[in-house]
Protein backbone atom coordinates (compact mmCIF):
# COMPACT_ATOMS: atom_id res chain seq x y z
CA UNK A 1 0.00 0.00 0.00
CA UNK A 2 1.61 3.36 -0.95
CA UNK A 3 1.42 6.35 1.45
CA UNK A 4 2.19 9.80 0.16
CA UNK A 5 5.61 11.51 -0.29
CA UNK A 6 6.31 13.95 2.64
CA UNK A 7 9.60 15.22 1.24
CA UNK A 8 10.98 14.62 -2.05
CA UNK A 9 13.18 11.95 -3.66
CA UNK A 10 15.43 12.31 -6.18
CA UNK A 11 16.47 9.60 -8.43
CA UNK A 12 19.84 9.47 -11.36
CA UNK A 13 20.17 6.21 -13.08
CA UNK A 14 23.62 6.84 -15.27
CA UNK A 15 24.37 3.83 -18.03
CA UNK A 16 26.69 3.96 -20.65
CA UNK A 17 25.25 6.46 -22.84
CA UNK A 18 22.11 6.72 -21.51
CA UNK A 19 20.87 9.20 -17.99
CA UNK A 20 17.55 9.32 -16.49
CA UNK A 21 16.57 11.64 -13.72
CA UNK A 22 13.27 11.76 -11.79
CA UNK A 23 12.20 13.35 -8.76
CA UNK A 24 8.90 12.10 -6.52
CA UNK A 25 7.33 15.36 -5.02
CA UNK A 26 4.33 15.52 -3.12
CA UNK A 27 2.55 14.45 -5.55
CA UNK A 28 4.34 11.37 -5.57
CA UNK A 29 3.38 7.83 -3.56
CA UNK A 30 5.84 5.31 -2.25
CA UNK A 31 6.07 2.26 -0.60
CA UNK A 32 8.32 0.49 2.06
CA UNK A 33 8.41 -2.78 3.04
CA UNK A 34 10.91 -5.73 4.24
CA UNK A 35 10.70 -9.09 2.73
CA UNK A 36 12.66 -12.31 3.43
CA UNK A 37 15.82 -11.26 1.66
CA UNK A 38 15.69 -7.46 1.60
CA UNK A 39 14.23 -3.71 1.84
CA UNK A 40 12.03 -3.16 -1.13
CA UNK A 41 10.70 0.45 -2.38
CA UNK A 42 9.02 1.74 -4.97
CA UNK A 43 8.38 5.51 -6.07
CA UNK A 44 5.54 5.93 -8.21
CA UNK A 45 4.34 9.48 -9.51
CA UNK A 46 1.06 8.79 -10.99
CA UNK A 47 -0.73 10.27 -14.15
CA UNK A 48 -1.30 9.65 -17.70
CA UNK A 49 1.33 7.95 -20.34
CA UNK A 50 3.56 10.93 -20.78
CA UNK A 51 4.21 11.93 -17.29
CA UNK A 52 3.93 8.63 -15.32
CA UNK A 53 7.06 7.17 -13.69
CA UNK A 54 8.00 4.81 -11.06
CA UNK A 55 11.04 3.28 -9.82
CA UNK A 56 11.72 -0.09 -8.04
CA UNK A 57 14.96 -0.23 -5.97
CA UNK A 58 15.24 -4.11 -4.13
CA UNK A 59 18.18 -4.02 -1.56
CA UNK A 60 19.15 -6.92 0.60
CA UNK A 61 19.89 -7.27 3.91
CA UNK A 62 23.53 -7.33 3.69
CA UNK A 63 24.14 -5.09 2.22
CA UNK A 64 20.70 -2.63 3.82
CA UNK A 65 23.83 -3.08 6.64
CA UNK A 66 26.35 -1.74 4.95
CA UNK A 67 24.16 1.35 3.80
CA UNK A 68 23.65 1.64 7.29
CA UNK A 69 27.02 1.90 9.11
CA UNK A 70 28.52 3.82 6.38
CA UNK A 71 25.57 6.73 6.81
CA UNK A 72 26.25 6.11 10.66
CA UNK A 73 30.35 7.40 9.96
CA UNK A 74 29.30 10.59 7.53
CA UNK A 75 26.59 12.04 10.77
CA UNK A 76 29.97 13.53 12.21
CA UNK A 77 30.06 15.92 8.97
CA UNK A 78 26.66 17.14 9.65
CA UNK A 79 26.12 20.91 9.85
CA UNK A 80 24.76 21.64 13.67
CA UNK A 81 21.72 23.07 12.34
CA UNK A 82 20.94 19.47 10.56
CA UNK A 83 17.33 18.78 11.64
CA UNK A 84 17.59 14.46 11.98
CA UNK A 85 14.72 14.61 14.72
CA UNK A 86 12.56 12.12 11.90
CA UNK A 87 15.32 10.41 11.09
CA UNK A 88 16.37 9.63 14.55
CA UNK A 89 12.61 8.55 15.89
CA UNK A 90 12.40 6.83 12.71
CA UNK A 91 15.52 4.88 13.82
CA UNK A 92 14.15 4.14 16.84
CA UNK A 93 10.84 2.68 15.44
CA UNK A 94 12.52 0.21 13.54
CA UNK A 95 14.91 -0.86 16.18
CA UNK A 96 12.54 -1.21 18.32
CA UNK A 97 10.36 -3.33 15.60
CA UNK A 98 12.76 -5.64 14.98
CA UNK A 99 13.84 -6.70 18.11
CA UNK A 100 10.12 -7.45 18.71
CA UNK A 101 10.32 -9.62 15.56
CA UNK A 102 13.44 -11.33 16.65
CA UNK A 103 11.90 -11.99 20.06
CA UNK A 104 8.67 -13.51 18.43
CA UNK A 105 10.22 -15.98 16.05
CA UNK A 106 13.69 -16.66 18.51
CA UNK A 107 15.86 -15.06 15.64
CA UNK A 108 19.32 -13.66 17.00
CA UNK A 109 18.13 -10.28 18.02
CA UNK A 110 19.81 -7.19 17.36
CA UNK A 111 22.75 -6.81 19.33
CA UNK A 112 23.16 -3.10 21.54
CA UNK A 113 26.04 -2.08 19.94
CA UNK A 114 23.70 -2.65 16.76
CA UNK A 115 21.07 -0.85 18.38
CA UNK A 116 23.32 2.45 18.69
CA UNK A 117 24.92 2.17 15.81
CA UNK A 118 21.70 3.14 13.94
CA UNK A 119 20.96 5.41 17.20
CA UNK A 120 24.18 7.34 16.47
CA UNK A 121 23.17 7.45 12.40
CA UNK A 122 20.05 9.64 13.43
CA UNK A 123 21.55 12.04 16.20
Amino acid sequence: MTKPITDRAEITLELPEKLYLGSFGRSSRFDAHLDSAGLSLLFDCPGDAATRKSVHIHIRFALFADILRTLAETVPGLPPAADCNDLREAARVLCHALAEAAGADDAPRMSEEEGELILRLME
